[in-house]
């Protein structure tokens, strides 16, 4: 079971998925929030997973 967030900014679900690797999961949504987000449109995307290595899966 995927355990997610509901951000105040934007209308999208976080996936995070199981506590290992917090840190690394954190750096990916700073990198979507940073430059991400501000480029492709805030409400964009419905579904931002980061529970994956090396990878951000938006839907």
């Amino acid at each position: 079971m995927a355990k997610f967030f509901l951000p105040q900014l934007g209308d999208h679900t976080i996936e995070f998925g199981k506590p290992v690797k917090v840190e690394d999961k954190f750096k990916k949504l700073a990198v979507l929030y940073k430059e991400v987000l501000p480029t492709m449109g805030w409400d964009r995307y419905k579904r931002v997973n980061v529970e994956y290595e090396d990878q951000i899966i938006c839907e």
